[in-house]
């Protein structure tokens, strides 16, 4: 990632980002995960920016508050962009006796060989959690067969299989790593998880690794598995497919949709079906118009089923609900509205973005930021993913 001199918000998101980071250095705050999540998806694209993460990163290493979100944030900005600074700071954090598994789950991505002495110890931790996942980075930084691994994976409780999915598989997959050696402990947990959702994030990772038994296991569930859940297990076959086929054209409740989100069903999370949307499934469009009734409370999920019912179903009167999402409190929807306006590619999503730059939340703040980026860059990629979702509204830093 190349840094630009000039931060894409201009003087005042960086100023805005600077107080913010300057607050939490001084007392934590209650909303750390959202800072350090914007401070990650925003500030690495400017040199300045940069300067922050890094001036940010080594204060809270030299108090060794390793643990804290914003040292994770702010170290992650520096690893996704290649920045030097952050193998001298990730060493740092890997050095001490309790390492945090996020941070390992960051040394998958940097392949600075200072990092190998660390990696070895955190190896040896009497925690199987971390001793597991630093074997992971050990075996896809080429310094480890990887055969210490299924048996490390006999020994995690369903609370280290929920760390590791947040802070190391997700991460994996939606970089698009994997390795030969992952298959056998991923099978070890795939056979201990109960969680659908899980379930399908360790198959993606086992296939992106080579892996052909959790396809064939995904077929055979859905065709004799108990009926009650064939319908399920026939969209985790397709999800598990590397072709490009359609979707099944079964009609899953709701509740059947968000039982195959990776994050625990309580939070009700809707990331499947909006993949599903996204490769333009039409049996999910009434779930869609169910919730963009909601749009008018800007509700965060009303503006995510717009962008699809506008792309794929002709709904162009959304568009002025989504400008009019700024005459609402709800500020995290502000953001979310100016990006879904930029990848529709409609005019008015610079005037939202500059609107969002007023805006008290972060996540407000970081989308008009990307949306100014890139209307002044001329980039045409879309903004809205799941990953940055995650990043700026869930707190989840990965």
């Amino acid at each position: 990632m190349r840094p630009w001199r000039g931060f894409p918000g201009g003087e005042q998101g960086l100023a805005r980002l600077t107080r913010e980071v300057t607050a939490a250095l001084r007392r934590r705050p209650p909303t750390e995960e959202r800072l350090a999540g914007a401070l990650r998806a925003v500030a690495p694209r400017s040199v300045e920016g940069r300067e922050l993460l890094a001036d940010a990163a080594r204060t809270l290493a030299r108090r060794q508050a390793f643990s804290r979100p914003l040292f994770f944030g702010a170290l992650g900005g520096l690893v996704d962009a290649h920045d030097p600074r952050g193998h001298e700071l990730l060493a740092l954090g890997l050095a001490v006796e309790d390492v945090e598994p996020r941070l390992l789950g960051l040394a998958a991505f940097d392949d600075h060989p200072s990092l190998g002495a660390s990696l070895l110890r955190a190896a040896g931790h009497r925690s199987p959690a971390v001793a597991f996942a630093a074997e992971v980075v050990r075996l896809l930084r080429g310094e480890s067969s990887g055969s210490g691994l299924e048996a490390l994976a006999l020994r995690l409780k369903e609370a280290s299989r929920i760390e590791l999915s947040n802070e190391l598989f997700w991460p994996l997959l939606r970089s698009g790593r994997g390795h030969p050696g992952l298959g056998p402990a991923l099978a070890v947990m795939r056979g201990a998880e109960r969680h659908l959702g899980r379930w399908l994030l360790l198959a993606e990772l086992g296939v992106r690794s080579g892996d052909e038994a959790p396809r064939a296991q995904a077929s055979l569930q859905a065709q004799q598995g108990p009926r009650s859940a064939r319908g399920a297990w026939s969209l985790i076959e397709w999800a598990l497919d590397a072709s490009s086929r359609e979707p099944p054209g079964l009609r899953a409740p709701m509740d059947a949709l968000i039982r195959l989100s990776d994050r625990p069903s309580t939070e009700r999370d809707l990331s499947f079906l909006f993949r599903l949307a996204g490769a333009r499934a039409m049996q999910v469009k009434t779930h869609l118009d169910g919730l963009v009734e909601r749009l008018a409370q800007a509700e965060e999920t009303a503006v995510r089923a717009a962008f699809f019912l506008v792309r794929d179903h002709g709904r162009e009167d959304l568009k002025a609900e989504l400008r009019g999402v700024l005459r609402s409190r709800k500020e995290g929807a502000w953001g979310l509205s100016a990006a879904v306006l930029h990848d529709l590619g409609d005019a008015s999503a610079a005037e939202v973005a500059r609107s969002c730059l007023e805006a008290r939340s972060l996540s407000a703040l970081s989308w008009g930021v990307l949306v100014l980026e890139s209307l002044r860059d001329g980039l045409t990629s879309p903004l809205l993913s799941e990953a940055r979702f995650r990043l700026l509204h869930l707190g989840a830093l990965a």
